[in-house]
């Protein structure tokens, strides 16, 4: 995470690890991790 650099990096960053540890089989989802969606629409 860099305050100072383009956001987009980040996400660049987040989606490969997530595709990575997607293709090792290892992603383990948690349940209910985001309880309150109607909240925010």
């Amino acid at each position: 995470f860099s305050p100072f650099g383009l956001g987009v990096l980040d996400l660049a960053v987040g989606k490969y690890v997530y595709d990575e540890v997607t293709r090792s089989g290892e992603l383990h989802v948690v349940d209910d991790f985001f309880h309150e969606l109607r909240r925010y629409g």
